[in-house]
């Protein structure tokens, strides 16, 4: 099997790498909560509170 040559480039484009910080201090981040099948009271309490 012959190996092929494959040109790799070291310059990216921004729109393809995800930036998970961009809006750092722009915007609260959203909180997601969720909860198990069966939760027990103390979880639904602690989501209930935090919704």
């Amino acid at each position: 099997m012959k190996s092929k040559n494959l040109k790799w480039s070291t310059r990216f484009n921004n729109k393809s790498i995800d930036d998970e910080y961009r809006w750092a201090g722009v915007e609260d981040p959203k909180i997601m909560i969720t909860t198990a099948r069966d939760p027990s009271s103390k979880l639904k309490q602690f989501a209930k509170a935090n919704e």
